[in-house]
């Protein structure tokens, strides 16, 4: 039988010119015992597909990830492994708006075919659309980053290199992330933290911090923490800020409370606690804290 277009135009999101053209598809010659042997083969492979579609710039697409699990699950179908470059052939036929002769296929089996491979096209076409504009985006911002790297003296350009790879680093390893092994970090532990590159007056680099959390919860990613940094003899420590002495090292070191945050607990360095800050100081650091941004921490 003939089926055209007008069964299921409404079907294919990329519109085309109707043509008085009819191409042979002649590929699923058992695709009628097929779906009377199991009437929800299709239905079956949308319902699975369904949960994981996602709408990015009013396009439905799903993750390359799921588009191989949905490959895999119409391989194993009766259709067999050749069945995935056939609904793409079948969805090429109908965004060009030809009419399909599926031969001795009948009505409801062709229309079913037509369905499934509007959806499973249109989802491969969007995905890949997707990636090939990545790809654009991203030549686009690496390009707006080296411009912005090259106008750093050489020193800052070395160091803002070493970060770009560290946060690379800490991109691929966020999703296997966990803290099995870490300390149970308290209120007063003094950890050494990458904070990064930051920009304008922010606080980055490698610096030691204290924790701020009364009770960090082991198994949480993140942390609240305030850094430290160094001083020279006769600098003078803004009175927001607290003066540590010489809390680690042999360096003289401040509290900077207006840098206080959330951080993950992937910038810990060595998963080490390198010392705890004294009673009074982490007192007087809480009462600035609570005093700057209302919050109600406990010592």
């Amino acid at each position: 039988m003939i089926l055209p277009l007008s069964k299921y135009q409404h079907l294919v999101t990329l519109g085309s010119k109707v043509e008085n053209t009819t191409v042979r598809f002649h590929v699923f010659p058992d695709i009628d015992s097929c779906l009377e042997d199991n009437p929800e083969l299709f239905s079956g492979l949308l319902k699975e597909v369904q949960p994981k579609i996602k709408v990015f710039q009013s396009m439905q697409y799903i993750e390359s990830k799921d588009y191989k699990h949905l490959q895999k699950s119409i391989d194993a179908t009766p259709l067999g492994r050749n069945a995935t470059p056939m609904f793409l052939l079948l969805y090429a036929h109908m965004i060009a708006g030809k009419s399909i002769d599926f031969g001795a296929i009948s009505e409801s089996s062709a229309i079913k075919l037509c369905e499934f491979a509007a959806t499973y096209g249109k989802l491969l076409f969007n995905l890949n659309f997707l990636n090939s504009q990545m790809n654009r985006d991203f030549i686009t911002a690496s390009n707006v980053l080296k411009a912005s790297f090259l106008q750093r003296s050489i020193k800052e350009f070395y160091i803002l290199q070493k970060w770009l790879l560290d946060w690379a680093k800490y991109l691929l390893k966020e999703k296997t992330f966990t803290t099995v092994g870490m300390p149970h970090f308290k209120q007063g532990d003094i950890v050494r933290v990458d904070f990064g590159w930051r920009i304008g007056q922010e606080m980055g680099g490698i610096h030691y911090a204290i924790v701020i959390e009364s009770n960090n919860n082991p198994k949480s990613v993140m942390i609240l923490l305030t850094p430290i940094s160094s001083y020279d003899l006769g600098y003078k420590i803004h009175p927001t800020n607290v003066d540590l002495g010489k809390c680690v090292g042999d360096k003289y070191s401040f509290a900077v409370l207006n840098q206080t945050g959330s951080y993950s607990k992937m910038r810990i360095l060595d998963h080490r606690i390198y010392g705890r800050i004294q009673t009074e100081l982490l007192k007087e650091i809480l009462k600035k804290i609570h005093k700057k941004f209302g919050m109600g921490l406990i010592c």
